[in-house]
């Protein structure tokens, strides 16, 4: 009975000096110890800031590596700076809370939702060519305010064009199918075309917070008909999806697309996520800014660029206003002019 009590002193002796930071050290000791017999192992929170290791290793954390399987990712709150997220950088640099949007190629508004997550009351002028297509966002989108919804397309110069149905959607184009491309062509039907200056005119817009272009391989022609506005400063971002492979018949290429813009005084604040197939880049997003606005803040007052100003170097398959065409369309332009 006299040994039982000793013993039971001694255990509540060791007890007490646990408390504190001894009893803190022995819990994390053990805690470690299992999560090492898992094959994974802890690490100090500073470990996983930036610049301590380029490739984190995904053994470092159990919730981590679990959340990464699902598609998704933990990061310290710096990355969240200029180049991790489109939408996040778009409303960091416009800052108002109710900036002018075209959202040019809109599908079925995707980009409409996105943005008013963003931004409290945003005022969207949204293109959408495609018919079953824009039923669709009509029927989603047609009650929210400051949202304007187009059934028409945007392009180089006003007038029509052949526009070609896929059996995805999201591929239907002014432009054919290259061999890169896929699903099928379901119908072919001429769209009205108008442009960005046009369009800004006759509903008095002045100016643009973010001209965001989405419309496969067509965005260049878009871009050429917002010469007035871009020419004049009156562009603030320019937000478009860039293709590198060929997937349509004729489609610009990154320097083309990039000159341009360039030549119009934008320059580029990043590139975003990027898409590939066959184990190459197919696409990528880019976010291009005029640098004599500030970052957030009113419009500032700059020179005014000649509007007959005319960007260097010469893009393939040109008409006589510029506009840009695929390969499969010259023939018939030609034997139209004869």
């Amino acid at each position: 009975m006299a040994g039982n009590q000793v013993a039971k002193q001694r255990l509540l002796r060791w007890g007490r000096g646990l408390r504190g930071s001894r009893m803190s050290s022995i819990l994390k000791n053990l805690v470690r110890s299992s999560i090492r017999r898992t094959g994974y192992d802890t690490v100090r929170r500073s470990q996983l800031e930036i610049g301590h290791d380029a490739y984190l290793d995904i053994r470092s954390n159990v919730v981590r590596s679990s959340i990464r399987r699902m598609g998704y990712d933990i990061v310290p709150k710096s990355e969240f700076e200029i180049g991790h997220d489109a939408y996040f950088d778009i409303r960091k640099i416009i800052g108002s809370n109710a900036p002018v949007i075209f959202d040019v190629g809109a599908n079925v508004g995707q980009t409409i939702d996105t943005l008013r997550k963003f931004f409290p009351s945003p005022i969207i002028h949204a293109f959408e060519p495609g018919k079953a297509t824009f039923d669709r966002l009509a029927r989603a989108h047609s009650k929210l305010p400051y949202v304007h919804l187009n059934n028409l397309a945007l392009g180089c110069k006003p007038g029509q064009q052949i526009f070609f149905e896929n059996s995805d959607p999201y591929m239907s184009s002014f432009l054919p199918l290259g061999p890169d491309g896929w699903g099928q062509v379901t119908n072919q039907r001429d769209v009205e075309i108008s442009t960005v200056d046009r369009y800004s005119t006759q509903q008095g817009i002045q100016s643009i917070d973010l001209l965001k272009s989405d419309t496969q391989g067509f965005d260049l022609s878009v871009l050429e008909g917002a010469k007035g506005l871009l020419s004049a400063r009156k562009v603030r971002l320019i937000f478009l999806e860039i293709t590198f492979q060929e997937v349509y018949e004729g489609i610009p290429r990154l320097d083309e697309i990039y000159r341009f813009i360039s030549d119009h005084g934008f320059e580029l604040v990043s590139f975003y996520k990027f898409y590939y197939l066959h184990k190459r880049a197919v696409s990528t997003d880019a976010l291009f800014i005029q640098p004599q606005f500030q970052i957030s803040g009113a419009w500032l007052s700059v020179p005014n660029v000649a509007e007959d100003a005319q960007p260097t170097g010469v893009v393939q398959y040109r008409d006589a206003d510029g506009c840009l065409y695929p390969a499969s369309q010259i023939e018939g332009m030609a034997a139209a002019t004869k």
